[in-house]
C-alpha cells in the first residue's frame, strides 16, 4: 500500500519536516512561512485532517488574501519541482536549484497579499524578510544555503525589496501588471521599466511572448523567466545574428518589429491613464 500524500510529493515532504520541527530543513521552512502569513492551526489542521479543497482546504487557505488560482497552482508545482530537483541531484552539492528562488517569491507574493489587506507595517514586514532564504538573512545558515543553491544569489532580496517599493507607493494609476519578466531581459531589447509600466497587460504579454520566441523558449515552460534571464545574461546581443535562411530575424529586424507593438501600447497606457 503506498504512503498518503498530501497535495503532492513536494507538500507533503514539507510537512513532514515541520512537524518534526527540523528548523534546518528548507521544506519546514515553506511550512514555517505559510504559518506566518495565513494561520498557524488553519495551516496545521489542513494536513492533520486531509483538508484539499473546501472552506477549511490547504488550497483554500492559499487564496485567503486574494492570491489566484494560477498564483496557488504555480506555488504547489514549484515546491514539487524543488523537492523533485533536490531528490534526483542530492549527491551534487553544487548543482543549483533554480526551484528555490521561484517558491521564495512565491510566499513574498502571498505575504504582500496579506500587506495590501491588513495594511501591515514596516517593521512586520523586516521581521518576515528577516526570516527568508535570502542573502539578507538573520540566519548564516541560509545565506550559505541561498548562495550555494541559486545561480543569481541577490535575486530574492531584488524581488522582496521591489515588492516593498511596490508596497509603500500608494499613489497608483496603473493595474498592477501579472507576468512581468525581470528587467534585466527587457533592459537589452531597450525596454526601460518606465515604458513597461505604460504597457497595458495584453501588450505586455505578446511582448513577452515575442521575447520567448526570439530566445528559442517555451511560453509554457515552468523555468520560463529563469531561462530568459539566464540566456540573456549569457548572450551579447550586439553580436547575435541568426542566419537568415532559418526563417529567424536578427536582433535590429526584431526590435524594429515588435518596437510598434511597444509604441502602441504606450499610447493605449497612456490614454488610459488620462482616462
Amino acid at each position: 500500500m503506498e504512503d498518503k500524500v498530501f497535495i503532492n510529493t513536494g507538500i507533503e515532504k514539507c510537512f513532514q519536516e515541520y512537524f518534526k520541527k527540523n528548523t534546518m530543513s528548507f521544506y519546514s521552512f515553506v511550512i514555517s512561512s505559510l504559518c506566518k502569513i495565513f494561520d498557524r492551526l488553519d495551516i496545521e489542521n489542513s494536513y492533520k485532517l486531509d483538508l484539499h479543497y473546501d472552506a477549511c482546504g490547504f488550497l483554500f487557505i492559499l487564496k485567503r488574501y486574494g492570491s489566484k488560482d494560477r498564483d496557488v497552482d504555480n506555488f504547489i508545482n514549484h515546491v514539487n519541482c524543488f523537492y523533485e530537483f533536490e531528490a534526483k541531484n542530492c549527491q551534487i552539492i553544487e548543482k543549483k536549484n533554480p526551484y528555490l528562488v521561484l517558491v521564495v517569491k512565491d510566499l513574498i507574493d502571498f505575504y504582500f497579499k496579506k500587506c495590501q489587506k491588513l495594511k501591515l507595517s514596516i517593521d512586520e514586514i523586516n521581521e518576515f524578510y528577516g526570516d527568508l532564504y535570502c542573502m539578507n538573512s538573520k540566519s548564516s545558515y541560509k545565506r550559505s544555503y541561498v548562495f550555494l543553491k541559486c545561480e543569481y544569489p541577490e535575486e530574492i532580496d531584488r524581488y522582496f525589496k521591489n515588492k516593498v517599493y511596490e508596497y509603500n507607493t500608494h499613489l497608483t494609476f496603473m493595474p498592477v501588471k501579472n507576468n512581468v519578466l525581470d528587467m534585466a531581459v527587457y533592459e537589452k531589447f531597450g525596454l526601460t521599466k518606465e515604458k513597461i509600466d505604460l504597457l497595458n497587460q495584453e501588450t505586455l504579454d505578446e511582448i513577452n511572448d515575442k521575447v520567448y520566441e526570439y530566445l528559442h523558449i517555451d511560453p509554457k515552460s515552468e523555468d520560463r523567466d529563469f531561462l530568459a534571464k539566464k540566456f540573456i545574461n549569457e548572450m551579447d546581443l550586439s553580436k547575435l545574428r541568426l542566419n537568415a535562411t532559418s526563417g529567424q530575424i536578427n536582433v535590429k529586424t526584431f526590435l524594429v518589429i515588435f518596437g510598434s507593438i511597444i509604441v502602441i501600447g504606450i499610447i493605449i497606457g497612456m490614454l488610459f491613464v488620462r482616462w
